[in-house]
């Protein structure tokens, strides 16, 4: 193995090449030093210098003619920029402290995506003896944006089984045949409201950010003065053949004091986790022409010939184009100490782009965007008076002390709709309002951008609402021959913990024993629990 990853003080992390650092070591140095890391798996490297053969890299016990780093080796055969980086797995919030478990797969080019569509075939996720599969349709994927796919089971490396028909080399492509998953079990992910995106080996992490640790050993922690361990919920999975597993899922940030807590909390992320500890995380900033983040994408509004943007970081990063099958790194071009600027060529394809030179370190994909903005989402977050958040829909109960707090990224007008007229209010970006007095029968509505939507709507719980939906299940279970989808577990869990559901339980527990419900029968149960929120 000729390259590696140093570690070295001050927070860096520099690829080096065996033969180039000679001159620096006069002897081996062995992995139990934490010097480097190979740049595929994560792991220690031990860096050997023979007086028979030039300098290189070496995994644990191993010599160079093994090379029993897989991922080493996927890496240097002849695979895609999207197969050598692989899908991703996201934690999703499902309700009331529960969490799932997905894969997002990316979008598949409109020609094949048609053709998926007529041959009727599935792919298979596998691990070992656990297993589920997803019809290649229009439901479970798409040609337009990624799709997310629930998986029910925790695994070091997932398999994607294709079928033996004409497209296939046309999917491992764009999908690749394994998924990275969790080493001893346990994993971080990026942290927002309603999940994250699960950190990847050799991916960097920064100090002071918010993170969901998944695993059965928060204990870890402990030992640490700074690492910040808020309780989020659990995640069942389905591991065995006779009960479901349970895993913990935290918040946690580290916010080392000084430069010895940092080192320990580095060495911790390196170990546990195998991803890279930082101050400062690299950024890509965009310049011109304007546009759109989505996840890692960056749409180009304006088709041009070249993009301009700026590269943040604290070290020198490389940064390497993959357009289609031709690989070419990018000249940076010092702006300031942590600033450099780039100047990207735009396509009418998208393009992935790679800092450094693996393909599991930080990317961000640039395409040709030819539309205007026609509208934007804003966000808008509602609590009750205990600053408890309230999502938004129709309520059977009213907020505590009959009143709530509003705040909105954007100007708006908050509208109060009741019997007694209308109030309305207006909130500057990021203000608060406060709306009191709120009473059965009070509509919340929000306006901003010409746009008009129903936040909240308090309306009186009918007491035979439990038994209307008995009736339409019945009446549906009939003759529904709708598509099977996931059956929720956040549902289930609200059937099999209250009495009061006992009845539509006994309805519908052959879906809960399969693990799969026909999709509008679904629909029915969750507009009438969302109703009772």
């Amino acid at each position: 193995m000729d390259k590696a990853k140093e570690l070295k003080l001050k927070n860096q992390e520099v690829i080096v090449d065996a033969k180039e650092i000679k001159n620096r070591y006069y002897k081996s140095v062995s992995s139990k030093e934490k010097r480097f890391i190979c740049l595929c798996c994560g792991e220690y490297l031990s860096y050997v210098i023979s007086d028979k053969k030039k300098p290189y890299f070496r995994h644990i016990n191993e010599n160079e003619t093994t090379k029993k780093c897989q991922m080493r080796i996927s890496y240097d055969s002849e695979q895609t920029v999207y197969q050598k980086a692989g899908l991703s797995l996201y934690l999703k919030e499902s309700g009331n402290e529960f969490f799932e478990l997905y894969i997002a797969f990316r979008k598949i080019d409109n020609k094949i995506f048609n053709s998926l569509l007529e041959s009727k075939e599935k792919i298979i996720i596998k691990y070992r003896n656990k297993s589920c599969e997803y019809i290649l349709n229009n439901y479970n994927f798409s040609h337009e944006y990624t799709t997310l796919k629930k998986i029910d089971f925790i695994a070091e490396k997932y398999q994607i089984l294709y079928p033996n028909f004409d497209l296939k080399k046309f999917l491992i492509e764009v999908w690749g045949e394994e998924i990275e998953g969790f080493l001893g079990n346990e994993s971080l992910f990026t942290f927002n409201d309603k999940g994250g995106k699960k950190v990847k080996i050799n991916e960097e992490i920064k100090i002071n950010t918010e993170y969901y640790y998944l695993g059965s050993n928060e204990r870890i922690f402990k030992n640490y003065n700074n690492i910040k361990v808020v309780y989020k919920g659990i995640l069942e999975v389905n591991n065995s053949e006779y009960y479901l597993s349970q895993y913990k899922i935290y918040k946690i940030s580290f916010i080392p004091v000084n430069d010895d807590e940092f080192m320990k909390m580095r060495v911790l992320c390196r170990e546990r986790f195998r991803v890279s500890l930082h101050y400062n995380k690299p950024n890509f900033i965009g310049l011109w022409p304007p546009t759109v983040i989505k996840n890692e994408s960056y749409k180009v509004i304006n088709f041009k010939n070249e993009a301009i943007g700026i590269i943040k970081s604290d070290k020198l990063e490389k940064l390497y184009c993959n357009d289609k099958h031709t690989v070419y790194e990018i000249r940076l071009k010092e702006l300031l100490d942590d600033k450099y600027i780039i100047r990207i060529p735009i396509r009418n394809y998208e393009i992935p782009f790679i800092l450094q030179e693996q393909y599991n370190s930080i990317f961000f994909v640039n395409g040709g965007y030819l539309n205007k903005i026609k509208q934007y989402e804003n966000k808008i977050v509602i609590e009750d008076n205990n600053g408890m958040k309230i999502e938004n829909g129709i309520k059977n109960k009213l907020p505590l002390k009959q009143g709530i707090s509003i705040t909105s990224k954007s100007r708006c007008k908050i509208i109060h709709k009741s019997q007694n007229g209308l109030v309305i209010k207006k909130i500057n970006n990021y203000s608060e309002i406060k709306l009191e007095n709120i009473k059965f029968g009070d509509t919340i509505i929000s306006f901003y951008s010409g746009k008009e939507e129903i936040l909240l709507q308090y309306l009186k719980q009918h007491k035979d609402s439990n038994k209307l939906l008995i009736n339409q299940l019945h009446n549906k279970n009939k003759n529904d021959k709708s598509e099977l989808v996931d059956f929720p577990i956040y549902i289930k869990n609200k059937l099999l913990k209250s009495n009061e559901y006992f009845e539509i339980y006994k309805i519908i527990k052959i879906y809960i024993f399969k693990g799969k419900i026909p999709i509008q029968i679904l629909k029915l149960i969750e507009k009438h629990f969302n109703s009772k929120r």
